[in-house]
């Protein structure tokens, strides 16, 4: 139930800032960061965007979160992968031989 409450509530809070932001602010840094903005020379409130759809700060920190825990485990923790092959994989947007395998 608490699962299901605080997730309307955040559709309901996104829905409130989301008007906000149309009426007062254009995201820039959303906008610079979400496809076809830049391209488009216009905010991601503006229409730039094709979607207008961008995931609660919730979920962003748990991805981070959960980024951040596999890196320190894999690399710093068991060694499975060395600090420069990570670097590179990340450099080469994961488009090497071993792919998304790394």
């Amino acid at each position: 139930r608490q699962i299901r409450y605080y997730t309307r509530k955040s559709i309901e809070i996104e829905c409130v800032v989301d008007s906000v932001l149309e009426e007062n602010a254009h995201d820039i840094l959303c906008s610079a960061l979400v496809d076809d903005c830049i391209e488009r020379g216009k905010s991601i409130k503006q229409g730039g965007a094709k979607y207008d759809w961008v995931s609660g700060l919730q979920v962003g920190i748990a991805n981070l979160g959960n980024s951040l825990a596999a890196v320190r485990k894999l690399v710093f923790d068991q060694g499975a992968i060395g600090q420069q092959q990570l670097a590179t994989a990340l450099a080469d947007d994961f488009a090497g031989l071993d792919g998304e395998q790394l």
